[in-house]
């Protein structure tokens, strides 16, 4: 019970902490975007719109091309957005795009290759989120050890495979074999993650999905639904170079 309590306060300081970051950088986004320096960035999203708009069909808005990108840097996006564009043009589907919540140029640069709907991977109000992390106590409570945690399928999704494979990935360890913070924190992310890809196949007429990282939250969550949805997946090799 006293563990229980300690993460709740841990939660609600990582949520204000996190919360304080993205703001601050959506903030200082929109006065960068404006400076002399940004200049060429804001030139490149006019040609490049242009240039695509030469490739442009009348594509079926009944089924669509998900585009996404969750590394959110430039090379990336433009990559997985290049393949997106012309898998749509090939299977006569609408493109449309799905970025973290608060990546304000990777939704830029979608739209310039002719996504007009970008979605947010939005974890909702602090309500919501704070739903989540309970239901990932009550499921935490009930698992044993890592053995356990890792075999873990939530609504047929490896939800347990995910998560540990995220912290491993973003804490630089080579294994652990101790339920942290960390399980309850980013098992939280991936059942919101979850719920948010479910919604989105179910109200959006996917057929076909565009993904960089198949792996981690939320790219392995996004590539397990889409799949239980019976969308086609290409994703890429290597880096940017390759």
């Amino acid at each position: 019970m006293l563990k229980n309590i300690k993460y709740i306060i841990l939660f609600f300081a990582k949520e204000i902490k996190d919360s304080i970051i993205k703001y601050k950088s959506i903030i200082l986004f929109s006065f960068i975007i404006r400076s002399k320096k940004h200049a060429n960035f804001l030139k490149y999203l006019k040609l490049n719109e242009n240039y695509w708009k030469k490739f442009d069909t009348k594509l079926s808005s009944e089924s669509k091309v998900l585009i996404t990108d969750f590394v959110s840097l430039p090379g990336y996006t433009i990559t997985t957005s290049i393949i997106g564009k012309f898998v749509s043009n090939i299977e006569n589907c609408s493109p449309c795009g799905l970025v973290r919540d608060g990546d304000i140029r990777g939704s830029m640069i979608m739209k310039s290759f002719g996504a007009k709907n970008v979605f947010c991977l939005d974890r909702g109000s602090f309500i919501n989120r704070l739903k989540f992390f309970i239901k990932s106590i009550k499921i935490l409570n009930k698992i044993n050890d890592i053995d356990e945690f890792i075999k873990f399928k939530y609504e047929k999704t490896n939800i347990g495979m995910a998560v540990y494979d995220h912290i491993i990935r973003f804490t630089g360890m080579a294994s652990t074999n101790k339920i942290s913070f960390k399980f309850y924190y980013f098992l939280s992310l991936a059942l919101s993650a979850n719920s948010y890809c479910k919604n989105l196949f179910k109200k959006n007429s996917i057929h076909t999905v565009i993904i960089s990282e198949l792996k981690w939250i939320p790219g392995s969550i996004i590539f397990e639904n889409a799949l239980l949805s019976n969308c086609k997946v290409y994703t890429h090799e290597g880096g940017t170079k390759r």
